[in-house]
Protein backbone atom coordinates (compact mmCIF):
# COMPACT_ATOMS: atom_id res chain seq x y z
CA UNK A 1 0.00 0.00 0.00
CA UNK A 2 1.37 3.41 -0.95
CA UNK A 3 0.29 6.48 0.99
CA UNK A 4 0.78 10.12 0.15
CA UNK A 5 0.68 12.71 2.94
CA UNK A 6 -1.38 15.59 1.59
CA UNK A 7 -1.39 17.76 4.71
CA UNK A 8 0.35 17.78 8.04
CA UNK A 9 -1.75 17.52 11.19
CA UNK A 10 -1.05 21.19 11.92
CA UNK A 11 -2.74 22.08 8.62
CA UNK A 12 -5.73 19.79 9.04
CA UNK A 13 -9.32 21.02 8.96
CA UNK A 14 -10.02 20.45 12.68
CA UNK A 15 -6.80 22.19 13.67
CA UNK A 16 -7.59 25.16 11.46
CA UNK A 17 -11.09 25.32 12.89
CA UNK A 18 -9.74 25.18 16.44
CA UNK A 19 -7.29 28.02 15.71
CA UNK A 20 -9.83 30.15 13.86
CA UNK A 21 -9.60 33.82 14.99
CA UNK A 22 -13.36 33.76 15.64
CA UNK A 23 -12.68 31.63 18.72
CA UNK A 24 -9.80 33.76 20.04
CA UNK A 25 -10.43 35.03 23.55
CA UNK A 26 -9.87 38.58 24.64
CA UNK A 27 -7.19 38.76 27.32
CA UNK A 28 -8.53 40.25 30.53
CA UNK A 29 -5.28 40.05 32.46
CA UNK A 30 -1.68 40.66 31.59
CA UNK A 31 0.21 37.47 30.88
CA UNK A 32 3.73 36.68 31.98
CA UNK A 33 4.87 37.18 28.41
CA UNK A 34 3.30 40.65 28.44
CA UNK A 35 5.14 41.44 31.67
CA UNK A 36 8.39 40.22 30.12
CA UNK A 37 7.91 42.50 27.13
CA UNK A 38 7.14 45.48 29.35
CA UNK A 39 10.12 44.78 31.59
CA UNK A 40 12.23 44.36 28.46
CA UNK A 41 11.51 47.95 27.44
CA UNK A 42 12.61 49.25 30.84
CA UNK A 43 15.62 46.94 30.70
CA UNK A 44 16.77 48.51 27.43
CA UNK A 45 16.35 52.00 28.88
CA UNK A 46 18.36 51.09 31.98
CA UNK A 47 21.08 49.52 29.82
CA UNK A 48 21.41 52.70 27.75
CA UNK A 49 21.60 54.81 30.91
CA UNK A 50 24.33 52.54 32.29
CA UNK A 51 26.23 52.78 29.02
CA UNK A 52 25.96 56.59 29.07
CA UNK A 53 27.06 56.65 32.70
CA UNK A 54 30.05 54.50 31.79
CA UNK A 55 31.14 57.07 29.20
CA UNK A 56 30.74 59.89 31.70
CA UNK A 57 32.68 58.05 34.43
CA UNK A 58 35.57 56.62 32.40
CA UNK A 59 35.92 59.48 29.90
CA UNK A 60 38.03 61.81 32.09
CA UNK A 61 40.01 58.89 33.53
CA UNK A 62 40.86 56.44 30.75
CA UNK A 63 39.67 56.78 27.17
CA UNK A 64 40.62 53.20 26.28
CA UNK A 65 38.77 51.80 29.28
CA UNK A 66 35.83 54.06 28.47
CA UNK A 67 35.20 52.47 25.06
CA UNK A 68 35.93 48.98 26.38
CA UNK A 69 33.46 49.30 29.24
CA UNK A 70 30.88 51.08 27.08
CA UNK A 71 30.93 48.35 24.41
CA UNK A 72 30.92 45.55 26.99
CA UNK A 73 27.80 46.99 28.68
CA UNK A 74 25.90 47.12 25.38
CA UNK A 75 26.99 43.63 24.33
CA UNK A 76 26.48 41.69 27.57
CA UNK A 77 23.01 43.08 28.32
CA UNK A 78 20.51 40.41 27.26
CA UNK A 79 16.79 41.33 27.44
CA UNK A 80 16.01 38.43 25.11
CA UNK A 81 16.53 36.01 28.02
CA UNK A 82 13.45 37.52 29.67
CA UNK A 83 11.39 37.04 26.53
CA UNK A 84 12.54 33.44 26.13
CA UNK A 85 11.62 32.38 29.68
CA UNK A 86 7.85 32.17 29.19
CA UNK A 87 7.63 30.45 25.78
CA UNK A 88 10.27 27.86 26.63
CA UNK A 89 8.83 26.96 30.03
CA UNK A 90 5.20 26.83 28.91
CA UNK A 91 6.15 25.23 25.59
CA UNK A 92 7.78 22.39 27.52
CA UNK A 93 4.58 22.17 29.60
CA UNK A 94 2.52 21.77 26.41
CA UNK A 95 4.55 18.72 25.44
CA UNK A 96 4.16 17.15 28.89
CA UNK A 97 0.39 17.69 28.96
CA UNK A 98 0.02 16.43 25.39
CA UNK A 99 1.73 13.16 26.28
CA UNK A 100 -0.97 12.63 28.91
CA UNK A 101 -3.86 13.43 26.54
CA UNK A 102 -4.58 16.99 27.62
CA UNK A 103 -4.23 18.85 24.34
CA UNK A 104 -3.84 22.58 24.90
CA UNK A 105 -4.31 25.16 22.16
CA UNK A 106 -1.34 27.36 23.12
CA UNK A 107 0.99 28.23 25.98
CA UNK A 108 -1.25 31.08 27.18
CA UNK A 109 -3.86 28.47 28.16
CA UNK A 110 -1.36 26.76 30.47
CA UNK A 111 -0.84 30.09 32.21
CA UNK A 112 -4.59 30.59 32.56
CA UNK A 113 -5.00 27.11 34.07
CA UNK A 114 -2.26 27.97 36.55
CA UNK A 115 -4.03 31.20 37.57
CA UNK A 116 -7.53 29.68 37.86
CA UNK A 117 -9.44 29.99 41.13
CA UNK A 118 -12.85 28.63 40.05
CA UNK A 119 -13.93 25.49 38.19
CA UNK A 120 -17.37 25.10 36.61
CA UNK A 121 -18.58 21.66 35.46
CA UNK A 122 -21.29 20.48 33.14
CA UNK A 123 -22.98 17.28 34.40
CA UNK A 124 -24.07 15.01 31.57
CA UNK A 125 -21.07 13.58 29.76
CA UNK A 126 -18.63 15.41 32.04
CA UNK A 127 -19.34 14.22 35.57
CA UNK A 128 -21.26 11.21 34.28
CA UNK A 129 -19.99 8.49 31.98
CA UNK A 130 -22.73 8.18 29.38
CA UNK A 131 -20.95 5.23 27.79
CA UNK A 132 -21.83 3.18 30.90
CA UNK A 133 -25.39 4.50 31.26
CA UNK A 134 -28.15 1.89 31.10
CA UNK A 135 -30.85 2.84 28.62
CA UNK A 136 -34.55 2.09 28.98
CA UNK A 137 -37.57 3.23 27.01
CA UNK A 138 -40.95 4.33 28.44
CA UNK A 139 -43.93 5.03 26.23
CA UNK A 140 -45.84 3.45 23.39
CA UNK A 141 -43.90 0.69 21.59
CA UNK A 142 -41.88 1.80 18.60
CA UNK A 143 -41.86 -0.08 15.32
CA UNK A 144 -38.66 -1.15 13.58
CA UNK A 145 -38.85 1.73 11.08
CA UNK A 146 -39.47 4.26 13.86
CA UNK A 147 -36.48 2.97 15.80
CA UNK A 148 -34.31 3.26 12.71
CA UNK A 149 -35.36 6.90 12.33
CA UNK A 150 -34.64 7.59 16.01
CA UNK A 151 -31.24 5.90 15.79
CA UNK A 152 -30.35 7.80 12.61
CA UNK A 153 -31.26 11.15 14.17
CA UNK A 154 -29.31 10.36 17.36
CA UNK A 155 -26.23 9.44 15.35
CA UNK A 156 -26.12 12.93 13.80
CA UNK A 157 -25.58 14.63 17.18
CA UNK A 158 -22.32 14.95 19.13
CA UNK A 159 -24.18 15.14 22.44
CA UNK A 160 -23.09 12.28 24.76
CA UNK A 161 -26.66 11.06 25.34
CA UNK A 162 -27.39 11.01 21.63
CA UNK A 163 -24.21 9.07 20.97
CA UNK A 164 -25.11 6.57 23.72
CA UNK A 165 -28.62 6.17 22.30
CA UNK A 166 -27.22 5.63 18.80
CA UNK A 167 -25.00 2.82 20.12
CA UNK A 168 -27.92 1.29 22.01
CA UNK A 169 -30.07 1.25 18.88
CA UNK A 170 -27.22 0.27 16.58
CA UNK A 171 -28.40 -1.00 13.21
CA UNK A 172 -29.04 0.15 9.68
CA UNK A 173 -29.64 3.86 9.24
CA UNK A 174 -31.98 5.83 7.01
CA UNK A 175 -31.24 8.53 4.48
CA UNK A 176 -32.30 11.93 5.83
CA UNK A 177 -33.73 14.83 3.88
CA UNK A 178 -32.97 17.36 6.64
CA UNK A 179 -31.41 17.48 10.07
CA UNK A 180 -30.96 20.36 12.50
CA UNK A 181 -29.55 20.42 16.03
CA UNK A 182 -30.77 23.04 18.49
CA UNK A 183 -28.20 23.66 21.26
CA UNK A 184 -29.63 23.00 24.69
CA UNK A 185 -32.89 21.63 23.27
CA UNK A 186 -32.42 18.65 20.97
CA UNK A 187 -32.22 17.48 17.39
CA UNK A 188 -34.83 17.30 14.65
CA UNK A 189 -34.56 15.12 11.53
CA UNK A 190 -36.73 14.44 8.50
CA UNK A 191 -36.46 11.21 6.51
CA UNK A 192 -36.67 11.08 2.72
CA UNK A 193 -40.20 9.71 3.08
CA UNK A 194 -41.26 12.80 5.03
CA UNK A 195 -41.37 11.30 8.55
CA UNK A 196 -40.09 13.62 11.26
CA UNK A 197 -38.51 12.89 14.61
CA UNK A 198 -37.56 15.12 17.51
CA UNK A 199 -35.19 14.04 20.29
CA UNK A 200 -34.34 16.14 23.31
CA UNK A 201 -35.94 18.05 26.13
CA UNK A 202 -39.60 17.57 26.97
CA UNK A 203 -40.60 21.01 25.71
CA UNK A 204 -38.68 20.50 22.47
CA UNK A 205 -40.46 17.20 21.83
CA UNK A 206 -43.83 18.68 22.74
CA UNK A 207 -44.15 16.55 25.88
CA UNK A 208 -44.89 17.31 29.48
CA UNK A 209 -43.23 15.22 32.16
CA UNK A 210 -46.56 14.06 33.49
CA UNK A 211 -48.22 13.22 30.19
CA UNK A 212 -45.16 11.53 28.71
CA UNK A 213 -44.50 9.36 31.74
CA UNK A 214 -46.50 6.11 31.68
CA UNK A 215 -47.71 4.68 34.93
CA UNK A 216 -45.88 1.52 36.00
CA UNK A 217 -48.88 -0.61 35.02
CA UNK A 218 -48.91 0.91 31.54
CA UNK A 219 -45.21 0.34 31.15
CA UNK A 220 -45.59 -3.30 32.10
CA UNK A 221 -48.54 -3.74 29.77
CA UNK A 222 -46.72 -2.11 26.90
CA UNK A 223 -43.63 -4.19 27.56
CA UNK A 224 -45.39 -7.56 27.69
CA UNK A 225 -48.54 -7.38 25.62
CA UNK A 226 -49.36 -4.56 23.25
CA UNK A 227 -47.60 -4.61 19.91
CA UNK A 228 -45.54 -7.66 20.76
CA UNK A 229 -43.81 -7.45 17.38
CA UNK A 230 -42.01 -4.22 18.31
CA UNK A 231 -38.26 -4.88 18.55
CA UNK A 232 -37.86 -2.31 21.34
CA UNK A 233 -40.85 -2.39 23.67
CA UNK A 234 -41.18 -0.23 26.75
CA UNK A 235 -39.40 -1.68 29.76
CA UNK A 236 -40.62 -1.13 33.34
CA UNK A 237 -37.26 0.18 34.56
CA UNK A 238 -37.10 3.11 36.96
CA UNK A 239 -33.93 4.59 38.35
CA UNK A 240 -33.04 7.30 40.79
CA UNK A 241 -30.89 9.95 39.23
CA UNK A 242 -31.93 9.30 35.68
CA UNK A 243 -31.70 11.60 32.67
CA UNK A 244 -34.43 11.60 30.05
CA UNK A 245 -34.44 12.14 26.30
CA UNK A 246 -37.96 12.66 24.96
CA UNK A 247 -39.15 11.44 21.57
CA UNK A 248 -41.78 12.85 19.20
CA UNK A 249 -42.61 11.23 15.87
CA UNK A 250 -44.49 13.22 13.23
CA UNK A 251 -45.33 15.84 15.84
CA UNK A 252 -46.77 13.32 18.32
CA UNK A 253 -44.95 12.67 21.64
CA UNK A 254 -44.40 8.93 22.00
CA UNK A 255 -42.39 8.59 25.22
CA UNK A 256 -38.86 8.97 26.44
CA UNK A 257 -35.58 7.15 26.93
CA UNK A 258 -34.05 7.12 30.40
CA UNK A 259 -30.32 7.01 31.07
CA UNK A 260 -29.30 5.84 34.52
CA UNK A 261 -26.48 8.20 35.48
CA UNK A 262 -23.15 6.53 36.20
CA UNK A 263 -20.61 8.94 37.64
CA UNK A 264 -17.01 8.66 36.58
CA UNK A 265 -15.07 6.38 38.92
CA UNK A 266 -12.49 9.03 39.86
CA UNK A 267 -15.03 11.81 40.42
CA UNK A 268 -15.06 11.73 44.23
CA UNK A 269 -11.27 11.83 44.58
CA UNK A 270 -10.91 14.54 41.92
CA UNK A 271 -13.48 16.78 43.60
CA UNK A 272 -11.92 16.22 46.99
CA UNK A 273 -8.55 17.38 45.66
CA UNK A 274 -10.00 20.33 43.78
CA UNK A 275 -12.26 21.47 46.62
CA UNK A 276 -9.26 22.29 48.81
CA UNK A 277 -8.11 25.02 46.44
CA UNK A 278 -10.85 26.04 44.02
CA UNK A 279 -14.37 27.30 44.18
CA UNK A 280 -16.57 24.69 42.47
CA UNK A 281 -19.87 24.95 40.62
CA UNK A 282 -22.13 22.78 38.45
CA UNK A 283 -24.23 24.07 35.54
CA UNK A 284 -26.56 21.38 34.24
CA UNK A 285 -29.42 21.38 31.78
CA UNK A 286 -31.01 18.45 33.62
CA UNK A 287 -33.47 18.54 36.49
CA UNK A 288 -32.34 18.76 40.10
CA UNK A 289 -33.13 15.11 40.87
CA UNK A 290 -29.52 14.50 41.89
CA UNK A 291 -28.93 17.71 43.81
CA UNK A 292 -28.39 15.92 47.12
CA UNK A 293 -25.88 13.48 45.64
CA UNK A 294 -23.93 16.22 43.84
CA UNK A 295 -23.95 18.47 46.90
CA UNK A 296 -22.39 15.62 48.85
CA UNK A 297 -19.70 15.16 46.21
CA UNK A 298 -18.93 18.84 45.69
CA UNK A 299 -19.29 20.05 49.25
CA UNK A 300 -21.66 22.48 50.93
CA UNK A 301 -19.90 25.55 49.51
CA UNK A 302 -20.35 24.51 45.88
CA UNK A 303 -23.01 26.20 43.74
CA UNK A 304 -25.35 23.82 41.87
CA UNK A 305 -27.59 25.18 39.12
CA UNK A 306 -30.00 22.99 37.15
CA UNK A 307 -32.25 23.46 34.12
CA UNK A 308 -29.62 25.76 32.67
CA UNK A 309 -29.84 26.72 29.01
CA UNK A 310 -26.66 27.54 27.06
CA UNK A 311 -27.46 31.24 27.53
CA UNK A 312 -27.84 30.73 31.30
CA UNK A 313 -24.44 29.04 31.50
CA UNK A 314 -22.80 31.82 29.53
CA UNK A 315 -24.39 34.50 31.74
CA UNK A 316 -23.29 32.75 34.95
CA UNK A 317 -19.67 32.51 33.84
CA UNK A 318 -19.66 36.12 32.65
CA UNK A 319 -20.96 37.18 36.08
CA UNK A 320 -18.21 35.24 37.87
CA UNK A 321 -15.52 36.78 35.67
CA UNK A 322 -16.98 40.23 36.33
CA UNK A 323 -16.31 39.58 40.03
CA UNK A 324 -12.62 39.10 39.22
CA UNK A 325 -12.51 35.31 39.21
CA UNK A 326 -10.44 33.30 36.75
CA UNK A 327 -12.92 30.66 35.58
CA UNK A 328 -12.21 27.33 33.93
CA UNK A 329 -15.21 25.61 32.35
CA UNK A 330 -15.16 21.82 31.93
CA UNK A 331 -17.85 20.60 29.59
CA UNK A 332 -18.57 18.82 26.35
CA UNK A 333 -20.61 19.09 23.20
CA UNK A 334 -22.42 21.86 21.42
CA UNK A 335 -24.53 22.79 24.46
CA UNK A 336 -21.46 24.09 26.29
CA UNK A 337 -19.88 25.97 23.38
CA UNK A 338 -20.91 29.39 24.68
CA UNK A 339 -19.77 28.65 28.22
CA UNK A 340 -16.46 27.22 27.02
CA UNK A 341 -15.75 30.37 25.08
CA UNK A 342 -16.99 32.72 27.83
CA UNK A 343 -14.69 31.17 30.44
CA UNK A 344 -11.07 32.23 30.82
CA UNK A 345 -10.22 28.69 29.75
CA UNK A 346 -12.58 26.03 28.42
CA UNK A 347 -11.74 22.33 28.62
CA UNK A 348 -13.73 19.96 26.42
CA UNK A 349 -13.92 16.48 27.94
CA UNK A 350 -14.51 13.87 25.26
CA UNK A 351 -14.38 10.14 24.67
CA UNK A 352 -13.77 10.79 20.97
CA UNK A 353 -11.09 13.38 20.25
CA UNK A 354 -12.71 14.33 16.94
CA UNK A 355 -15.89 15.39 18.76
CA UNK A 356 -15.14 18.69 20.44
CA UNK A 357 -16.27 22.28 20.35
CA UNK A 358 -13.85 24.60 18.52
CA UNK A 359 -14.68 27.20 21.19
CA UNK A 360 -12.65 25.24 23.76
CA UNK A 361 -9.04 25.97 24.70
CA UNK A 362 -8.06 22.43 25.62
CA UNK A 363 -9.26 18.90 24.89
CA UNK A 364 -9.05 16.32 27.66
CA UNK A 365 -9.43 12.63 26.93
CA UNK A 366 -12.18 11.31 29.21
CA UNK A 367 -9.91 8.49 30.36
CA UNK A 368 -7.60 11.09 31.97
CA UNK A 369 -10.35 12.92 33.88
CA UNK A 370 -9.04 11.49 37.14
CA UNK A 371 -5.82 13.52 36.70
CA UNK A 372 -7.51 16.91 36.32
CA UNK A 373 -6.26 18.13 39.71
CA UNK A 374 -2.77 16.94 38.79
CA UNK A 375 -2.84 18.85 35.50
CA UNK A 376 -3.90 22.05 37.25
CA UNK A 377 -1.23 21.61 39.92
CA UNK A 378 1.39 21.09 37.21
CA UNK A 379 0.23 24.29 35.49
CA UNK A 380 0.74 26.23 38.72
CA UNK A 381 4.21 24.73 39.05
CA UNK A 382 5.04 25.87 35.51
CA UNK A 383 4.19 29.46 36.45
CA UNK A 384 6.68 29.22 39.32
CA UNK A 385 9.23 27.90 36.82
CA UNK A 386 8.72 30.99 34.66
CA UNK A 387 9.24 33.26 37.67
CA UNK A 388 12.39 31.32 38.56
CA UNK A 389 13.80 31.83 35.07
CA UNK A 390 12.93 35.53 35.31
CA UNK A 391 14.95 35.71 38.53
CA UNK A 392 17.84 33.83 36.90
CA UNK A 393 17.88 36.24 33.97
CA UNK A 394 17.84 39.28 36.27
CA UNK A 395 20.68 37.87 38.38
CA UNK A 396 22.77 37.06 35.34
CA UNK A 397 22.30 40.51 33.82
CA UNK A 398 22.92 42.32 37.12
CA UNK A 399 26.16 40.39 37.67
CA UNK A 400 27.34 40.83 34.08
CA UNK A 401 26.53 44.55 33.88
CA UNK A 402 28.18 45.23 37.23
CA UNK A 403 31.45 43.74 35.98
CA UNK A 404 31.14 45.28 32.51
CA UNK A 405 30.72 48.79 33.94
CA UNK A 406 33.98 48.33 35.83
CA UNK A 407 35.75 47.38 32.63
CA UNK A 408 36.51 43.86 33.85
CA UNK A 409 35.07 42.29 30.66
CA UNK A 410 36.33 42.79 27.14
CA UNK A 411 33.77 43.09 24.34
CA UNK A 412 34.77 39.65 23.07
CA UNK A 413 34.16 38.04 26.48
CA UNK A 414 30.84 39.87 26.70
CA UNK A 415 29.87 38.58 23.25
CA UNK A 416 30.54 35.02 24.45
CA UNK A 417 28.65 35.40 27.73
CA UNK A 418 25.57 37.07 26.21
CA UNK A 419 24.24 34.02 24.30
CA UNK A 420 25.14 31.84 27.28
CA UNK A 421 22.55 33.83 29.25
CA UNK A 422 19.82 32.94 26.76
CA UNK A 423 20.96 29.33 26.59
CA UNK A 424 20.99 29.01 30.38
CA UNK A 425 17.42 30.33 30.61
CA UNK A 426 16.22 27.83 28.00
CA UNK A 427 18.00 24.90 29.64
CA UNK A 428 16.90 25.78 33.17
CA UNK A 429 13.27 26.31 32.05
CA UNK A 430 13.16 22.93 30.31
CA UNK A 431 14.84 21.09 33.18
CA UNK A 432 12.59 22.66 35.85
CA UNK A 433 9.44 21.85 33.87
CA UNK A 434 10.51 18.23 33.55
CA UNK A 435 11.29 18.14 37.26
CA UNK A 436 7.83 19.56 38.01
CA UNK A 437 6.30 16.90 35.74
CA UNK A 438 8.20 14.22 37.63
CA UNK A 439 6.98 15.56 40.98
CA UNK A 440 3.39 15.43 39.71
CA UNK A 441 3.93 11.92 38.27
CA UNK A 442 3.47 13.07 34.69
Amino acid sequence: MELEVVREVSQGYLTQLWNNPAFTKEETHRSLETYANRVGRYFVAVTLLLAAGTLVYWGPRDTTMMWRAFTSVLVIACPCALSLATPFALGAALRVLGRHKLYVKNSAVVETLGRADMLVFDKTGTLTDTGQAEVAYHGRPLSASELRLVATAAAQSTHPLSQRLARELAGSILALAACEEHPGQGIQAVSETGETVRLGAAAFAGSSVDSASPRPQEAERNGSGADSQSPYRARPRYFEGETRVYVALNGEPTGYFTFHNVYRPALASVLQALGRRYRLAVLSGDTDAERARLQQLFGEDAELHFRQSPADKLAYIAAQRAQGRTVVMVGDGLNDAGALRAADAGIALTDTLTNFSPACDAILDAGEFGRLATFLGFSRACLRVVLATFALSFCYNAFGLALAVQGLFTPIVSAILMPISSLSVMVVATVLVRWAAHRHHL
